[in-house]
């Protein structure tokens, strides 16, 4: 079985590598993995990884995801990760890496979307986004073939909402009843009241010098490293003023107090956590007036707002405990 990215890339770029997709018919045969979900099997006919990308209305390019299934699940439920505002490609996958391996769970994150338009609701691009990848991931007839794929369940997930990923999560949510089973609500824009229009703006220059530049300067984002980050971030926000000025709008006026007490009424488990040394969406605001609204709260006072990125190992513990406790129950 694949142990590496690295690995499981090679077998993607090279169908000679020996590994084959499982159909019907003979098993010598390579078909293209987006024919099949871009699912990815060993030799045991075992799933160990998803990569593909899906097509979204008003994005200038396609979505790319990727997921990796752990050694051993814990459940049968697919973790989905969206990110937040300054997202860039890969940026998120070693915290979902780390999910899927700590806590037996399939799990999986995707670069957001640029648009390739002016949007007056800019979020829209970002739920659509969950929406194509739900609908593009293989349907349980299709895992029936697979050695492991009966103990998986793409038919409902759990969100994983960062930042600003909690406004287009929350819609995905609200628009799909039935699809969402969990929502974990991760250093969230959105849950506090406050009167002043331009908070988060007025956040960054502190949130910059305490939890951005340090990182950027001592390596700590394990994804990207130094001013590679700092580079790619730019090119991401500023290489589309109109998405990301809509993006700060909505940001900023987005109130998702009532819509998560709506999705409790759905059915959909939902939990907050945040990081204690964040200055971006500090956790007192939110946690004080949110907190009861939800099924289970944390904060975690060692993290900032970009914990995912920098400690990427500890957040996903800290996660799985949110999601032992929304969903205990094991999967035998």
């Amino acid at each position: 079985m694949f142990r590496s990215r690295a690995e499981v890339m090679d077998v993607l770029e090279n169908p000679e590598s020996g590994y084959s997709l499982p159909q019907p018919v003979d098993r010598e045969t390579t078909i293209d993995p987006q024919e099949n979900g871009g699912l990815l099997f060993s030799d045991e006919n075992q799933i160990t990884h998803i990569s593909g990308s899906v097509s979204v209305p008003g994005a200038e390019k396609p979505v790319e995801y990727s997921g990796s299934m752990p050694d051993q699940l814990h459940s049968r439920l697919t973790n989905i990760v969206v990110p937040g505002f300054g997202g860039v490609g890969g940026s998120y996958v070693r915290f979902a890496d780390a999910v899927a391996a700590q806590e037996g769970v399939f799990t999986i994150s995707f670069t957001p979307a640029r648009s390739s338009q002016k949007l007056s609701d800019p979020q829209r691009v970002h739920s659509d986004t969950i929406a194509a990848i739900t609908q593009n991931l293989p349907n349980n007839n299709e895992l029936d073939n697979t050695q492991n794929g009966t103990d998986i369940d793409f038919s409902q997930v759990t969100t994983v909402l960062h930042s600003m990923g909690g406004i287009p999560g929350t819609r995905y949510a609200l628009k799909n009843p039935g699809e969402v089973a969990n929502a974990v609500y991760m250093n969230s824009v959105g849950l506090e009241r406050s009167r002043l229009p331009g908070r988060y703006l007025m956040r960054i220059g502190p949130c910059a010098a305490t939890e951005m530049l340090p990182a950027f300067i001592n390596g700590d984002f394990k994804d990207f490293r130094n001013i590679t980050t700092a580079w790619r971030m730019g090119k991401h926000l500023l290489g589309n003023m109109g998405q990301t000025g809509g993006e700060i709008i909505t940001c900023h006026t987005s109130n998702l107090l009532e819509n998560i007490v709506e999705l409790g009424k759905l059915g959909v488990k939902r939990a907050m956590f945040y990081g204690g040394k964040d200055h971006l969406v500090p956790a007192e605001p939110s946690v004080k007036l949110a907190g009861h609204l939800v099924d289970y709260c944390l904060v975690a006072p060692e993290l900032d707002h970009f914990g995912p990125q920098k400690k990427p190992e500890i957040t996903a513990g800290y996660i799985g405990n949110i999601l032992r406790e929304l969903s205990p129950a094991p999967t035998s």
